[in-house]
């Protein structure tokens, strides 16, 4: 288990300060590798909300092989301020860890995808098109680690590039300090948006 709780700095189609929180949470075994997130950004300003992004999701994993796996993956989110009420995506492929050698992995999966997008302002969009993952994650004996992940999605209407990137530093015990930035890309936005959100995340991990 994996939860922090912190702040951030927004630049795009949002520029405030606000709160955040995410949940994250793995089991590994012999067979299977279950992987469950879930993450709100929330900002008020004077009573108005400014800022309000929610995101959930679930992919579990069928190791076949020392290193190959097949992988299904279904993710929610809600985000307003970018045009959408809710956003669901569904796909399924092939996988495979290039690195399984603490304190270095890497992971990274291809698929076909499906999303159904509930746009504000336009009718709602539903498409089809190919999906891809990266999850690399390295530790040192000093308590430092460093993740990266990143996924696309690749649809005529509009495809979608998003990444995190977080230094993670051990505290004392189970807790730590987490410093993080992400980038969301949306190639056809709704009218009116931004193609590129940044985040900057300052913020307290507890690992359980």
């Amino acid at each position: 288990g994996h939860a922090e709780l912190g702040g951030y700095v927004t630049t795009g189609n949002t520029e405030n300060v606000g709160v955040t929180a995410a949940l994250e949470l793995k089991r590994e075994a012999l067979q299977w590798r279950h992987k469950l997130r879930v993450q709100a950004d929330y900002q008020e300003s004077l009573g108005i909300t400014t800022r309000e992004r929610y995101l959930a999701a679930y992919e579990p994993n069928w190791k076949f092989d020392e290193r190959a796996y097949l992988y299904g993956a279904a993710q929610y989110e809600s985000d307003r301020f970018s045009g959408f009420t809710d956003r669901v995506s569904l796909s399924s492929g092939i996988g495979y860890s290039a690195i399984k050698s603490p304190p270095l992995k890497f992971d990274h999966d291809a698929g076909p995808a499906s999303r159904h997008t509930g746009l504000i302002s336009d009718p709602a969009d539903k498409n089809h098109g190919p999906r891809g993952s990266i999850d690399f994650g390295g530790k040192s004996h000093k308590g430092f680690s460093v993740t990266q992940v990143a996924s696309a999605y690749m649809q005529d209407s509009n495809s979608t590039v998003s990444s995190k990137s977080a230094l993670l530093t051990r505290l004392i015990g189970p807790l730590s300090a987490q410093f993080s930035y992400s980038l969301q890309y949306e190639s056809m936005p709704p009218l009116g948006r931004r193609t590129t959100d940044t985040t900057s995340r300052a913020a307290l991990v507890v690992d359980f």
